[in-house]
């Protein structure tokens, strides 16, 4: 039997495919509906059929948030409804095996999916093609043997590696150019600088650019939730000679524009640049 779903109810899936885990309001954000009351009429058979299309992942109440917003995924079954419709394999992002909840890591995978969704639609207004996007929650490697998958965004240095929270690759008239990205919704300045410096090694170490052929060394995106940290670590951030290779951003203004607003002690640009 061929499954028929309404427009609105395919593009749910697709949206799932992309970003493999979307809240409703991040759906909103995407333009798949104006409503969340009209969103949720939507959702609803997709998630409570015997076999679902999606899959629904809920958080308890959080005193100082309220209430945390559902997560959506696609299942096997919406899965074979974007291959049935065209879609590569390759194109589809799904939680594999059981699906585990990750309610400490609920707001840093959220603001990165934000960011995600901010270049994407950014993108469209600057006239920029994003060839990819990864997070760290994305894997690769063997599923069955679950030692065997690593983070896509994994960078290597000389000494070690980083994970950063994600590795996009962007294309304008200007060329090419490949950022590593790291999301900081703490106050912890001194880890986050220790981070950075990792991140300098992996820039030296050239191994994220060879991966994926760019002679041209990848870029750092800072992007913090706090601007009263993103300033104290600006401050501190004293490696001139590398300083040029890592911009920063507050949160806020990356979901406005993803493109606008970078910068460093050197200058202000705009990253498609």
């Amino acid at each position: 039997m061929v499954e028929i779903l309404k427009p609105s109810q395919q593009k749910i899936l697709e949206a799932l495919a992309r970003y493999k885990f979307l809240t409703s309001s991040q759906m909103i954000r995407l333009g798949i509906s104006k409503r969340r009351s009209n969103l949720s009429v939507m959702l609803k058979p997709l998630k409570e059929t015997k076999r679902a299309f999606i899959g629904e992942m809920q958080f308890a109440f959080i005193p100082t948030k309220g209430r945390l917003e559902n997560f959506y995924y696609l299942k096997n079954k919406g899965k074979r409804i974007l291959l049935d419709s065209g879609m590569e394999e390759t194109e589809i992002r799904i939680p594999k095996g059981r699906t585990v909840m990750f309610t400490q890591d609920y707001f840093h995978r959220k603001y990165t999916i934000d960011c995600h969704i901010a270049c994407d639609l950014s993108a469209v207004q600057h006239g920029v093609k994003v060839l990819f996007f990864d997070r760290y929650f994305d894997k690769t490697g063997n599923n069955r043997i679950s030692k065997n998958l690593q983070a896509k965004t994994k960078v290597a240095t000389d000494l070690d590696y980083i994970i950063a929270d994600g590795s996009l690759l962007i294309e304008s008239e200007h060329g090419s150019k490949l950022y590593a990205l790291e999301l900081y919704n703490d106050k912890n300045t001194k880890r986050i600088l220790r981070q950075l410096d990792k991140h300098l090694e992996g820039i030296k170490s050239a191994t994220l650019c060879r991966n994926y052929g760019i002679e041209k060394a990848h870029r750092l995106l800072a992007i913090f939730t706090h601007s009263e940290t993103k300033k104290a670590v600006m401050a501190k951030f004293e490696d001139k000679r590398l300083g040029k290779y890592v911009f920063f951003n507050d949160y806020e203004r990356v979901v406005e524009d993803f493109f606008e607003g970078w910068g460093n002690e050197t200058r202000q640009t705009n990253i498609k640049q």
